[in-house]
């Protein structure tokens, strides 16, 4: 009787989430730009999103960290934004005008501003993220998948295949990151007696 209900998951007859998407009135925009690149670019890549945030109605308003992180809050201590103080880091942090003010949740807002977002960031060979303030506790990463297999290039193989799927997947906006312990330490978890 279990194994029918499970089948309903993966055909996408029933969609499963662990928490709702909570109406915040603020949300980050956390830009890296390539390795080297200089405060001053990082700066003018930031302020051309600045531009299209200031335009946008449900955009209360902005403050842009070229360098440097913005103030702390619980999603940025359990990310790590605070260590964020490289000349090629950078952070917007984005108000929200009041909810009773406006119809959409700040979820559907993060959402409508990504594509945009996206494409300047793009013209200035940056990678941007959206990152919302979440409803429960903050974590490390909303997804986290460990493979566990009979051997390593059966893992990886497996791994690849993941990494593929969540990259097309179009609800993940993450940067998909990978780790991997070293083979040796795969083939065999329990040390030589």
């Amino acid at each position: 009787m279990l194994f029918p209900l499970l089948l309903l998951v993966p055909l996408k007859l029933v969609t499963v989430k662990m928490l709702p998407f909570d109406n915040k009135s603020e949300m980050q925009v956390v830009v890296d730009m390539p390795a080297g690149t200089p405060l001053e670019r990082t700066l003018a890549a930031e302020q051309a999103v600045g531009e299209y945030l200031a335009k946008q109605p449900l955009v209360a308003n902005y403050q842009i960290y070229a360098g440097t992180s913005s103030p702390y809050n619980f999603n940025g201590l359990v990310r790590h934004y605070y260590l964020r103080r490289e000349p090629y880091q950078g952070d917007i942090q984005v108000n929200l005008v009041p909810a009773e003010d406006r119809s959409e949740q700040s979820h559907q807002v993060a959402l409508a501003i990504r594509g945009p977002i996206d494409k300047i960031a793009q013209q200035w060979n940056a990678r941007v993220k959206i990152a919302e303030v979440p409803p429960g506790p903050p974590v490390l990463a909303p997804i986290v998948a460990e493979i566990y297999g009979p051997d390593y290039p059966t893992m990886r193989k497996i791994a690849l295949g993941l990494e593929k799927d969540f990259k097309a997947n179009p609800d993940i906006v993450e940067d998909i990151r990978h780790h991997v312990q070293s083979a040796e330490v795969a083939k065999d978890d329990v040390p030589a007696t």
